[in-house]
């Protein structure tokens, strides 16, 4: 036999033994250290590998050792493979032409990458949305819904799916921006008041061929200064001409009163190079395509799990709610409405200074002076105070939120913006909302169906101002 082939056998044995010494010791003791990690029986600086990260079971580590075992033993042994097939190549054809064979492989790889990224943009483009279905048992709602996200953002819309995207010059974008009225976790997106708005307005707007794109961004617990932060750090990248506010519910209940309003720059923040660079990765369709074949299980199906905390956390938050001290009035100092006041103004002033439209919406509750029995189990929204959590009466809550809508007005008719009552025009009883602000599907068509004339009204005058219409 040929030394030299005699020489490669021996090596690709070598090779072979080692891994299959490394699969005999991993399945012998592999497991038995990761428990010891685990429970912190381990060398120091092993058991500072998981330390802290025991929030997950036993068995959650366990399989993710199988699963890096098994991707570095893949690795490792294509790495091994590729070396071989060089270092022949190299003995073959010498240095010279092995470099230049080298060369000519990296530059036609790259080509290969380039073509198919513009192919793949051009021709076939993958949005970045998450899709998840879950089931839910709520009054007023789908018991099964299809769950949708687009973006790093998570914003939801009905027919964008990408900022990037050039936007046709007779397109006006309206951006509605809030918290979990707005977002509406537990709603499909063709049945949330964004949604609805958007096929309406396209109703109206399309014999004069002008496109309206509607696109909600909230999230469960923001407040009006979270708003204007996302505002300074995205309002480029989503370019609307029209912001439709819907606040006052969070920060009448999660303020407190106890921190007094911080200054944010209101400059957009300069992003890092390397931020850029990896934007930019992150974008290319190869990515995304790479990133569904990691996780095919989940990109192809449509049951992905969602987490879905109403149905579940709901009784929790609503017995911990009525456990709470009972108060009639009480006294918050310094008052968080002044705080909502001063951040109001600044988000106003700041999508004025920027040309974009603004519209307030007065928050709509199901709070009232009386309520009923039934109404009265489906609130949870307790109020922080400086003494802690406390379960106000309906008649201060109703009071309360009043004086936030007048406040809403007021920054409305001072900054030339529109303002909408609609605390007036949603009938406050459980045929529209499912708990204390969150709309139920009646309640998401009614809200849409009550402001379309004042935000058409809006659309008018940026059309006019963009010279859609005369």
């Amino acid at each position: 036999m040929n030394l030299k082939l005699l020489k490669q056998i021996r090596l690709f044995l070598f090779i072979l033994i080692g891994l299959i010494a490394g699969w005999i010791l991993y399945f012998s003791f592999g497991h038995m250290l990761i428990k010891a990690m685990y429970e912190g029986r381990s060398i120091g600086f092993l058991n500072n590998i998981l330390e802290g990260r025991t929030v997950h079971s036993l068995e959650f580590y366990l399989k993710l050792a199988d699963k890096n075992f098994i991707t570095a033993n893949i690795v490792l042994f294509t790495f091994f493979i590729f070396v071989w097939i060089a270092f022949i190549l190299f003995k073959k054809v010498g240095i010279a032409l092995f470099i230049n064979l080298l060369a000519r492989f990296f530059c036609l790889s790259a080509l290969i990458v380039i073509c198919s990224e513009i192919i793949l943009r051009l021709f076939f483009p993958l949005y970045d949305i998450k899709r998840g279905r879950f089931q839910q048992d709520l009054p007023g709602l789908k018991k099964e819904i299809l769950y949708e996200t687009i973006g790093e953002d998570g914003f939801r819309a009905l027919s964008v799916k990408d900022l990037s995207k050039r936007r046709n010059k007779r397109t006006i974008r309206i951006l509605c921006l809030g918290a979990s009225a707005t977002f509406q976790s537990t709603q499909e997106v063709k049945d949330m008041w964004s949604a609805i708005l958007e096929r309406k307005l396209n109703d109206d707007f399309r014999s004069r061929r002008i496109n309206i794109e509607v696109i909600a961004f909230g999230r469960g617990g923001l407040c009006v200064d979270d708003g204007r932060y996302f505002l300074i750090n995205n309002l480029s990248k989503y370019a609307p001409d029209i912001v439709v506010c819907l606040w006052g519910m969070n920060d009448l209940c999660w303020k407190g009163g106890k921190d007094s309003s911080s200054e944010i720059p209101t400059d957009e923040p300069t992003k890092k190079l390397s931020e850029i660079r990896k934007n930019l990765f992150y974008d290319t369709q190869l990515y995304k395509r790479l990133k569904i074949l990691k996780n095919r299980k989940n990109a192809f199906s449509k049951t992905i799990a969602v987490k879905e905390w109403h149905t579940k956390n709901l009784p929790v938050i609503r017995d911990y709610y009525q456990k709470l001290p009972y108060k009639e009035i009480i006294s918050r100092q310094p008052d968080p409405i002044i705080e909502f006041k001063d951040e109001l103004l600044k988000t106003v002033r700041y999508l004025k200074n920027n040309g974009v439209e603004c519209i307030l919406m007065a928050q709509p509750v199901l709070w009232k002076t009386v309520l009923s029995e039934e109404e009265r189990k489906a609130l949870w929204f307790y109020i922080n105070t400086p003494e802690g959590d406390v379960r106000m009466s309906s008649k201060w809550l109703y009071n309360e939120m009043n004086k936030y809508n007048q406040v809403q007005k007021l920054v409305a008719e001072e900054n030339d913006c529109t303002y909408i009552p609609l605390d007036t025009l949603i009938p406050k009883n459980l045929i529209y909302f499912f708990d204390d602000c969150h709309f139920t599907d009646k309640g998401s068509y009614e809200v849409a169906l009550a402001i379309s004339p004042y935000v058409s009204a809006v659309i008018e005058e940026v059309a006019r101002n963009k010279k859609l219409i005369n």
